[in-house]
């Protein structure tokens, strides 16, 4: 049996919390023998997010969660979780996110053909109203190993859309506390021990843009942090070139990038497939939540 731990810290996000579980709590697979289990930690919100929380934990026992006593920052709970997790594989969802259709059944099955391997997938921004903004195929680097993009390119991969066996922890450690780039620290740490990144070609993760996202708000940090890590594996690059290579993953960058282009992609047919797809995956979360009697 194989067990897939998803990792949802939260904070303050109430209004997309039933969602962002729902989306990982319908996900299906091709194999029996691979099952889930949903590890919320809540990082002191001050909404309603622990009832919601605790009324989650009742229906569903595949769900398991911890309430900080004061906000530690997202490493810090992503680390609780994963303490608190069972499986032999960790998936990681931010509570503002979605997972979108046979996401990690798309994953599971690269993974356990291919060890000591970190698997992302493609994936739409949306913004705080479920519009679609745009694409993230990365064409350069689908289904194939992607280290040297990393190294080269900076961090471009939506930290929620990932999955890893929980060797990768066990060989380099938990995700690093006080940077504001915890994902890509974890994930040089990873290549530098051997294990290979791949991009899985299937569209599986919806990665929501807001105002008042942790990502934009440390945006400059964020940024410096960044380089700071390129330096130390690929020679860095310069202020302008970093922020032009690293703005599909750099939220207030993207901003700024999307709306160049937005017009043009929002008009295509493939948006208004990519909007077919997601209005399809609420739909699925809305019923099942209301079938839960959340």
């Amino acid at each position: 049996m194989n067990k897939i731990s998803i990792i949802l810290p939260n904070f303050n996000d109430e209004k997309y919390l039933l969602r962002a579980y729902g989306s990982a709590a319908i996900q299906r697979f091709d194999d029996s023998r691979v099952e889930i289990e949903i590890v919320i930690v809540d990082d002191c919100s001050n909404d309603n997010s622990r009832e919601l929380i605790l009324r989650i934990a009742e229906k569903d026992k595949r769900v398991k969660y911890k309430f900080n006593d004061k906000n530690q920052g997202i490493a810090r709970s992503i680390n609780d979780g994963i303490a608190l997790s069972s499986g032999n594989y960790i998936a990681r969802l931010d509570a503002d996110d979605l997972c979108l259709e046979n996401r990690f059944n798309n994953q599971i099955k690269v993974l356990l053909r291919k060890k000591n391997t970190i698997a992302s997938c493609n994936s739409l921004v949306i913004d705080e109203f479920d519009n679609i903004l745009s694409f993230r195929k990365n064409s350069f680097v689908l289904n194939r190993n992607i280290n040297s993009p990393l190294k080269k390119r900076g961090n471009f991969v939506p930290h929620g859309s990932v999955i890893f066996h929980t060797s990768l922890i066990d060989k380099v450690g938990v995700y690093k506390i006080g940077t504001r780039s915890e994902d890509y620290d974890l994930w040089l740490r990873a290549i530098n021990s051997g294990f290979q990144f791949i991009n899985v070609d299937v569209l599986g993760y919806a990665y929501r843009l807001r105002k008042s996202g942790i990502s934009i708000s440390n945006i400059n940090q964020q940024i410096k942090e960044t380089n700071d890590l390129m330096v130390g594996t690929a020679g860095g690059l310069n202020g302008a070139n970093i922020n032009r290579r690293t703005s599909i993953e750099l939220d207030g960058k993207l901003i700024d990038y999307s709306f160049n282009s937005m017009y043009y992609f929002l008009r295509s047919r493939l948006a208004r497939l990519y909007r077919s797809k997601l209005n399809k995956i609420l739909g699925e979360i809305d019923s099942y939540n209301k079938s839960m009697r959340l």
